[in-house]
Formats: C-alpha cells, structure tokens, sequence
C-alpha cells in the first residue's frame, strides 16, 4: 500500500548493531536477519515489521520510537527486546517467548481504537501470548483489538476463553507494575 516498502524474503545481512528508522509507513523486513548476534534498534514514527525467521537471532531489539510489529513468531530471535516509552511492540497474533523489557503508555495517538499501549496485539484474528519473562520498567499500558474473550451468552457466566485480539501474558513479571 502507500507508504510501505517490503524488502522481501532474502536474508537482511548487517553490520554491527544498527538503528532502522522508519520516519512514516511500513518497512517488512522479511528476511531472516544476519549475523545471528547482531541486534538492531527501531526508530521514527513509523512501523518496522519483522516477519523472517529469526530463531538464530541472539542480539537485542530495542524499539525507540513508533511501532515494531511480528510477522511471524521467531521475529524477535531470542536475546532481549526493550520497548521505550513512547514505542509500541506489536504482536500482531503471534505469540512469543523472548524476554521483554516495557517501559510507558506507548503511543499516544494511535488511530485503531483499542491497540493503545507499549505491548499490543493488533490482530483481528489471532490471540496472542507472551510467555517470556517481562520486566515493566515503568507503568506501563497493554492493548488489543478487543475483539476477544468470548463468553456464553446465557447465565451463569463462565470465566472468559481468549479469542481474537486478545494478549495473555503467562511468563514471571517484575519491575514497576501498573498496569
């Protein structure tokens, strides 16, 4: 669409630790990312998805700024993903095990309703769950399509089963919560 640019799904080669900034748009990096032990960091207002298959990856993600969005569930390899305040980690139905480290609200002005937050899940199809360990550095805000948890209509009323755009966080939690 407009706005967006997919590099396809050759291997993303690069060089030490660098920063991918998408000032507005999309960039799908479908590739896998190499060397393993390269890390890389989002920038800019605008998304970054990652959609290869990154399961060798063992360098960091951080997200500075905009959106970072899963295209698939080894996405994020396996070192540590940091989300900065004022940055959103969406993951976009696909479910993950990396350690996270979230800090804020995310961002402040997102147009899909109900996906505010610094960890989301914008799918309208898929649950999600993120079974790593996370480490809220500060208060922190988490959303979804909110098109999930569905419940019998009749009485009594029966604990919720996840459904679309729903995020379950099953891992160890620690650090500043407010949820």
């Amino acid at each position: 669409g407009p706005g967006s640019l997919n590099l396809g799904i050759g291997a993303v080669r690069l060089s030490g630790t660098p920063t991918a900034t998408v000032t507005f748009g999309t960039l799908t990096l479908g590739g896998a990312i190499t060397p393993a032990t390269s890390g890389v960091t989002k920038a800019g207002a605008g998304t970054l998805r990652l959609a290869g298959n990154n399961a060798s990856l063992t360098g960091n993600i951080g997200v500075t700024a905009g959106i970072l969005r899963l295209g698939s569930s080894t996405a994020l390899g396996t070192g540590t993903t940091t989300v900065s305040s004022g940055a959103t980690l969406d993951v976009a139905g696909n479910s993950t095990g990396v350690p996270l480290s979230i800090a804020g609200t995310g961002l402040a002005s997102v147009w899909q309703p109900n996906t505010l937050g610094a960890l989301i899940n914008s799918s309208t199809t898929s649950a999600a769950t993120v079974s790593g360990s996370v480490t809220f550095a500060a208060a922190v805000s988490i959303g979804g399509a909110g098109l999930g948890s569905t419940r019998p209509s009749t009485a009594p009323a029966t604990r919720p089963t996840a459904g679309p755009g729903d995020l379950t966080l099953s891992g160890p939690a620690s650090g500043a919560f407010g949820l």
